[in-house]
């Protein structure tokens, strides 16, 4: 970027110059940890769509009915 091009866009931002040339040299990270953040988002919503759905589930059926796979009982196929 000229110095004359960064003195202006740095004066209309009120920032210094040395800070616009760091936003612009810590972009890729800043990139890489908003697309982490997107993608614990989506973790995030598949889980609270699934409490949605034992919710549900628990409603209808009981509270038993719904639970962690470790808990259950073991029943061999007949």
């Amino acid at each position: 970027m000229p110095t004359s091009a960064s003195k202006r866009i740095c004066r209309v931002l009120g920032a210094s110059r040395a800070g616009c040339y760091r936003h612009l040299a810590t972009g890729p990270a800043r990139a890489e940890r908003q697309a982490e953040e997107k993608r614990l988002d989506e973790v995030r919503e598949s889980r609270l769509v699934a409490e949605d759905a034992m919710d549900r589930i628990r409603a209808k059926f009981g509270p038993g009915a719904v639970g962690p796979a470790a808990t259950l009982p073991f029943r061999r196929a007949s």
